[in-house]
């Protein structure tokens, strides 16, 4: 005669130890959807992986398993997984409206705060939420739809003294006085303004100087207080990270400009000019940088026809790049023909280019088992 006694849990949430241990052992199974975590499982997670290729597959993973569900519009949990994927988004340079709008009654325009922790409930047009989808809309340049729905939603008296606000203003009208300052129709002191809040933009992100002194360059240049040569665009467009896709974007902009400076009016057989390489690179790590590409007037019509970006050239592509930059192990490149100088600090943690200044807000440490019913405070990372 044997006698056996059976224990079940009905449901269980892990703790941070036991889901980083199960996240890192099962990690391909998760990307490839063959193992699983709860929605409490992830958000433990999202406290406890600090590192950052981590947190944005663990955001991807989240995202993907939360908008499954039919009503997810309606889970703060997924509104939480969403924020995260929408800055996540930004800052690839890929801003996706799509995201956010579940969230947002755009015939409301109420802004909401914090709502109540005991909650599982979406609470729409949350400030946090609005002010990302603004930002998003800024950066796919719909500055007009930006300004429209900043009148709509924080145009209230009472929001004029918000800090966010303010400085979400001032990101909106920045780029439409840039060339109203370029073009010297501004006076002496209209212009040493727009520079200090110029400086003050670009600061909010360590990679906001190299992009936009790429882009801005010729412009730039015409305004002599500012002292910019080529030399220093180099090297903070050096200094980006080598998994960032803008780093090797900007770096293709910067060639292309020297290859249209040659005027070769034909091509020549079998040459692979550098531009195409570092963009064939930033494609392979940002595919939707193909539109730019292709939409792009730092490249000219000219210069795409000489030389088209062909499929089969792909290898040729990734051959031309091996010759120019060489990768190490610990992530960090050097060019064959001069080596990079670094410059910039590392250590801000900003996660958007043009953002706002988001406080990352820590998980509550009470949160542990609880964290189905807290999991969806909306935190926003610390953004530019």
């Amino acid at each position: 005669m044997v006698r056996c006694t059976y224990r079940y849990e009905r449901k269980h949430i892990m703790n941070g130890a036991e889901v980083a241990a199960f996240y890192y052992a099962n990690k391909q199974d998760l990307i490839d959807g063959k193992a699983h975590l709860s929605d409490g499982d992830y958000y433990n997670l999202f406290d406890v992986i600090e590192d950052k290729e981590d947190q944005d597959i663990i955001t991807r993973l989240a995202y993907r398993q939360v908008t499954k569900d039919l009503g997810y519009e309606n889970v703060k949990f997924a509104m939480y997984c969403a924020n995260r994927m929408a800055i996540l988004k930004m800052r690839e340079g890929a801003p996706d409206l799509s995201i956010l709008r579940p969230f947002i009654n755009p015939r409301s325009s109420r802004v909401q705060g914090r709502p109540a922790r005991n909650t599982d409930v979406a609470q729409k047009n949350r400030r946090e939420i609005l002010i990302n989808q603004i930002l998003t809309y800024y950066m796919k340049d719909e500055r007009d739809s930006a300004q429209s729905y900043m009148n709509f939603w924080f145009g209230k008296a009472s929001e004029q003294n918000d800090p966010k606000v303010a400085k979400l203003r001032m990101f909106i009208s920045f780029k439409d006085r840039f060339m109203k300052c370029v073009t010297k129709q501004m006076s002496p002191s209209e212009t040493n303004s727009y520079l200090q809040e110029m400086e003050e933009v670009l600061s909010s992100h360590k990679d906001n100087h190299a992009v936009f002194f790429t882009e801005a360059a010729l412009e730039l240049m015409t305004i002599k207080q500012l002292g910019l040569t080529q030399q220093r665009i180099d090297s903070l467009v050096n200094a980006m990270e080598d998994s960032n896709a803008k780093k090797w974007y900007m770096k293709g902009i910067i060639a292309a400009r020297a290859e249209a400076f040659k005027g070769t009016k034909v091509a020549r057989p079998n040459y692979i000019p550098d531009y195409l390489a570092y963009f064939h690179h930033a494609f392979k790590l940002e595919p939707s940088y193909k539109y730019y590409y292709f939409n792009d007037g730092q490249v000219s019509d000219d210069l795409r026809k000489l030389y088209l970006y062909k499929k089969k050239d792909y290898q040729k592509y990734e051959q031309r790049f091996a010759n120019l930059v060489v990768i190490s192990e610990d992530g960090k490149s050097s060019e064959n023909e001069e080596d990079i100088s670094i410059s910039g600090g590392d250590d801000d943690d900003l996660s958007v280019d043009l953002n706002l200044d988001q406080t990352a807000n820590a998980a509550d440490p009470n949160a542990g088992q609880q964290a189905v019913q807290d999991n969806a405070e909306t935190k926003t990372e610390q953004g530019n």
